[in-house]
Parts: structure tokens; C-alpha cells; sequence
């Protein structure tokens, strides 16, 4: 098996693909992020990129003495395909989730493309029986399709990468590469230290296959309490969007420009912490 992508293939998801193992080969995803607490945890569901080890640091401020953890990416450390199904995403951290816990209540969380995750997972776990305490969206993609609706795993892809070259410089992608991973490490802890340049387009095919799970998913109506955490530019979209799905939805608009900086904002950390506690 190829352990690098390093210059990258010119057809890298199609290479992806062709050199990685079955999913169904993946480890689990679960991983403790602050594992010492009371009560039941906070399972927080990762960004679209995969990454979540990051958000142990943040957490620390909303927790309310709760256990943390955190799904991974199917695929984010280990060379397999990534699952390009919010259902079947959806069901096998549940399974994971269930393992760890094996009875509610539940008390769940999702980060940008995590947050449609953890919407289908309150959704299943619902459906067996099982109590679903919190669910909190911070983030949420403020209306599907986000992207043209036409789109494959190849154009997301390439819409990555424009990304990548507009916002950090990318320009040529195997002499800028080191600057740039280095740079989304220390400013925005977009990835972990140990990520390598041989991962790097590997896991930008990861984010392509997940964002083309979120454009193809199909929520809906939700009858149990939800907290939502929006830029204050996407309330519109927000409202218009998710709220006729919920019953019982709290919007909290943050003034933020990023992702980033709205799950580093103080009033996510006070409004999540006291909904947090209120179910101690």
C-alpha cells in the first residue's frame, strides 16, 4: 500500500480510491479528548476535515465536569476510503457511541459538517428508545446544498484546492505545501502536529468525500430540544433552513467570521456550559 501522496497524483481522488483499503477496515473513531469528569459525556462529532483532537482544548471552558470525546473522521489516520453517506457515518459512530455508553441520556455535539452527523445521530438514537438530553449544532451549514448541487467528489475537490491556493497560498503544491500545512497547524489548529505532508491531499479528498455526504443528506423534522450556535451573518439562512425542522430549537447568533472563531467565542463556552449543567 502507498503510505504518502507526496507530490500529490493529478487525479488524487480517483488514486485515493484506487490505493486505500475498504472502509468496513477503518478503526474506531472514538477517542477521549478529556476523559476524566462526572455524569454521562459530551460526544462532539469533528469538523469537515476531520479533525477534532483540537476541540479537548476549547471544551475545557464548557464542559461543566463532564468527560469529553470526540469523533474522528473515518479515514482521517488510516488509509481507507471514506464513507460518502451521512446515514452510514451516522450509524456506525451510534454503534460506537452505544459501546461507550450503552444507555442515555445522550449529550452530543457537531462541528461545522459534524453537526449534520450529530443531527442524524439523535435522530437514530431516538428511534431506539434511547434519550437524547442535548444536541447542540455549532456551526451548522446554513442550508444544503451549500455547493452546486451537480458537483462530484472530483469538483469538490478542485474547489478545495482553490480554496487552499486563494486563502493560504497554495500556488504550487508541492514547493508551498510545508509553509502552508505549517501555517494551518499554528494559527487555526486546522490539523494536528502530527499530520505530514504525505497525508495532506489524502485528507483533502477526505473533506471532499464528507462535504459530498452533507450535500446529498436529507434532514428531518426533529422533535427533541436542539441548541443552535450561528454566525450572526447566517441568521436568515439559519432560520430559514433549520428552524421549521425542530420543535424545540435555541438559536444563538455569535458575531464571527470563522468557524473557528465562533467555537472560541465566550458565549458558546457560557451558553452550552449552563445547558450542560442544567442536565447534570
Amino acid at each position: 500500500m502507498i503510505e504518502g501522496d507526496h507530490p500529490p497524483s493529478d487525479d488524487m481522488v480517483a488514486h485515493v480510491w484506487r490505493t486505500s483499503d475498504s472502509t468496513w477496515t477503518a478503526p474506531g473513531s472514538l477517542i477521549p479528548l478529556i476523559p476524566e469528569g462526572r455524569g454521562e459525556p459530551l460526544f462532539c462529532v469533528h469538523l469537515g476535515n476531520g479533525h477534532v483532537k483540537f476541540f479537548g482544548r476549547i471544551a475545557e471552558s464548557l464542559r461543566a465536569g463532564r468527560p469529553v470525546h470526540g469523533f474522528e473522521a473515518i479515514g482521517y489516520r488510516t488509509r481507507v476510503r471514506p464513507p460518502v453517506s451521512i446515514a452510514e457515518i451516522a450509524e456506525r459512530y451510534v454503534r460506537e457511541l452505544r459501546a461507550a455508553q450503552p444507555d442515555g441520556p445522550y449529550h452530543l455535539a457537531g462541528l461545522c459538517t459534524g453537526a449534520v452527523i450529530a443531527f442524524e445521530m439523535a435522530h437514530r438514537l431516538r428511534a431506539q428508545g434511547a434519550e437524547v438530553a442535548l444536541l447542540a449544532l455549532a456551526d451548522p451549514p446554513s442550508g444544503m446544498p451549500e455547493y452546486d448541487p451537480s458537483w462530484g467528489m472530483n469538483d469538490l475537490y478542485e474547489f478545495r484546492l482553490g480554496w487552499l491556493r486563494t486563502t493560504w497560498g497554495l500556488e504550487d503544491r508541492v514547493a508551498d505545501l510545508p509553509r502552508v500545512l505549517e501555517e494551518m497547524k499554528t494559527r487555526i489548529t486546522l490539523y494536528e502536529p502530527e499530520v505530514r505532508p504525505e497525508d495532506f491531499y489524502r485528507l483533502q479528498v477526505l473533506w471532499a468525500a464528507t462535504v459530498f455526504a452533507q450535500e446529498h443528506y436529507e434532514p428531518r423534522p426533529y422533535d427533541g430540544p436542539v441548541h443552535i450556535f450561528a454566525k450572526t451573518r447566517d441568521d436568515r439562512r439559519v432560520r430559514d433552513y433549520w428552524l421549521p425542522l425542530l420543535a424545540d430549537p435555541a438559536l444563538c447568533l455569535i458575531d464571527a467570521e470563522t468557524t473557528r472563531e465562533l467555537l472560541h467565542h465566550p458565549l458558546l463556552a457560557r451558553t452550552l456550559g449552563r445547558a450542560l449543567a442544567a442536565e447534570s
